[in-house]
């Protein structure tokens, strides 16, 4: 995988990390006085750890390339979110098309439970595999 593809995955997980709590900074009501500076608060202790997957990023990628989430908006999306998203709608190939294919065949009516199943496919994948060249000599 390309360093710009793992860069890419870090700033789409963390995006998504933090887009919930830009959410509520933004829903505040502005503050009439200017505080005295920053108030730190511990961070809660919590089992959630963020780490890159190169399947989970493929899996996620030919998920997006197949249509899923082609009906939603992207205006309130990381631009970086809408931008793959965008690329990979328009991706073309033999491959692409029986992604597609697939994808249609198997859709399901909860879009959750097609998330999931997708989510644990790219979990349990693993690595792609390492191509060996053997000599004919």
């Amino acid at each position: 995988m390309t360093k710009f593809a793992l860069h890419l995955l870090v700033v789409l997980c963390c995006g998504v990390v933090a887009w919930p709590a830009a959410a509520n900074a933004q829903a505040r009501p502005p503050q009439t006085a200017p505080s005295p500076g920053p108030r730190l608060r511990p961070s809660p202790v919590t089992n959630v750890t963020v780490d890159g997957s190169e399947a989970m990023f493929t899996t996620m990628c030919a998920l997006l390339a197949a249509g899923f989430e082609s009906d939603m908006s992207a205006a309130n999306w990381h631009p970086l979110r809408a931008q793959l998203r965008e690329r990979m709608q328009h991706q073309q190939g033999p491959a692409v098309d029986a992604v597609r294919e697939f994808y249609k065949k198997h859709q399901l009516a909860d879009a959750g439970a097609m998330l999931s199943q997708y989510v644990w496919f790219g979990l349990v994948s693993g690595p792609a595999p390492t191509a060996r060249r053997r000599s004919l000599s």
